[in-house]
């Protein structure tokens, strides 16, 4: 009599599919091309990390933007980004950190960033710079047609692999294997 046992994770159900991609507004894994991980750009004291910003198209609006993590600025409550006008400082939310969708993941990743009724959407471009020197860089374009919004985040951390994670863990893929 004999007695085989088969230990492999293609013995699961659906074990020897490859794992998805995972994504939040800090980080996008993905199986074969690494992760994306911008969360040491973000502040975490409620403060945007840029602030401020003029765009590039004509306009009378500053705009205000932090990866990861929500901030707080003049009327702009728990925001990812605000577009605050330069003189009577009212502020609109036009995107935040808990309504994000990752696009664009082959060529410059993109997180497009909704507000909770979904009237306004921001798309920040994902720009590789793996000079090791660099700094991050924001560059804010605008409204480029009603409501929807668009900047630019060049960093080593919008490069494959470019910034290391900050969470301890023994995987590289937050999954459970059978």
């Amino acid at each position: 009599e004999y007695h085989m046992t088969l230990q492999s994770k293609c013995a699961c159900w659906n074990g020897c599919l490859p794992p998805k991609p995972v994504s939040n507004a800090c980080f996008y894994i993905h199986p074969q091309l690494g992760t994306i991980n911008l969360t040491s750009i973000g502040k975490t004291n409620g403060k945007p990390r840029f602030k401020d910003i003029k765009s590039t198209l004509l306009s009378s609006s500053l705009w205000s933007y932090n990866p990861c993590f929500q901030f707080t600025e003049y009327n702009c409550q728990n925001a990812a980004a605000c577009q605050i006008d330069r003189k009577s400082k009212l502020a609109n939310i036009i995107g935040e950190q808990d309504n994000v969708q990752w696009e664009n993941i082959y060529t410059n990743p993109t997180i497009i960033y909704h507000t909770a009724n979904r009237q306004r959407s921001l798309s920040v471009e994902l720009i590789c710079n793996d000079n090791k020197d660099a700094s991050n860089d924001l560059e804010v374009i605008g409204e480029i047609s009603g409501n929807e919004f668009y900047m630019k985040l060049r960093s080593k951390c919008a490069c494959w692999n470019g910034c290391p994670s900050n969470k301890p863990s023994s995987s590289k893929f937050p999954l459970i294997v059978c």
